[in-house]
């Protein structure tokens, strides 16, 4: 089967629903996700439809921490393997390689009766991944030896990835998943300055018209303006110093991320 995700179309497709229906009387059952957010582990294996693999079967999972994935993440991957002990296995994958992003989006699925399923597609392991985002899946059913296959490869990667596979408590997986929340605290406060500067230019008014004729998705709200930080909010909302203050804010972020990433270099 094949599907487009995409708010705004009839007949869309949504991961979280593919993936309660794949793992409906699976028994094993493994995936891969470039990025994890609290919100889409909530909406897949928090969701009660995983409850009886993960009480009775296993499941295997890889996040890798190249960016978005952050502590709340980890927390709630924690939670759940803490609920289900021995049953759900969460590694964070981490690398050094410039240039090369931890990039997969799979599932995959034993059944009792030995068949199995796989479920590909572009959407990650985030709310926006799960019903919100433009994106497109492929749903395979598998004979019994074409999923053993699967799982044969499956398990010959995990293997050789050993070296890149961390607990989501080791403390370098702690280091990343914040460098990950500090990267997007400088990039959203390098977004509002951009958007203060162009929000008059007569090329961005054309795109704003051209948003407003085009259809939209009762999934998705309108977004608010990011807050800016604490003891900020008045000035933030005046338009008082707040592009000084949030230059100031970015270079006490830099610094933060510089000296954890010399702390990460020194423990090597």
């Amino acid at each position: 089967m094949f599907g487009i995700q995409d708010p705004t179309y009839a007949d869309a497709v949504y991961l979280q629903n593919l993936l309660r229906t794949a793992c409906r009387g699976a028994v094993a059952g493994g995936g891969a996700y470039a990025f994890a957010s609290k919100g889409g582990i909530r909406m897949t294996l928090g969701d009660k439809s995983f409850a009886p693999l993960l009480e009775k079967g296993r499941f295997s999972l890889v996040i890798g921490m190249d960016d978005i994935t952050n502590i709340a993440a980890l927390d709630e991957l924690e939670k759940l393997s803490r609920r289900y002990p021995g049953r759900l296995t969460v590694r964070a994958y981490i690398h050094g390689d410039d240039g090369s992003t931890f990039h997969p989006k799979f599932s995959w699925f034993k059944k009792a009766d030995g068949s199995g399923v796989l479920v590909l597609g572009s959407g990650n392991l985030t709310q926006a991944g799960m019903n919100l985002n433009r994106e497109a899946y492929s749903v395979v059913t598998c004979g019994a030896e074409r999923i053993d296959e699967v799982i044969a490869e499956w398990r010959r990667w995990y293997a050789h990835s050993a070296p890149f596979l961390f607990d989501t408590d080791d403390a370098v997986v702690r280091i990343k998943a914040r460098w990950n929340e500090e990267k997007l605290r400088v990039t959203t406060a390098a977004k509002l300055d951009f958007e203060e500067e162009a929000a008059n230019r007569p090329d961005i008014a054309r795109l704003k018209e051209v948003y407003k004729n085009q259809p939209k998705s009762p999934l998705i709200k309108a977004r608010p303006r990011p807050a800016a930080p604490k003891g900020e909010d008045r000035a933030f909302a005046r338009g008082q110093k707040a592009s000084s203050r949030r230059t100031a804010l970015r270079a006490k972020v830099k610094k933060r991320v510089l000296r954890l990433t010399a702390r990460r270099y020194r423990r090597k």
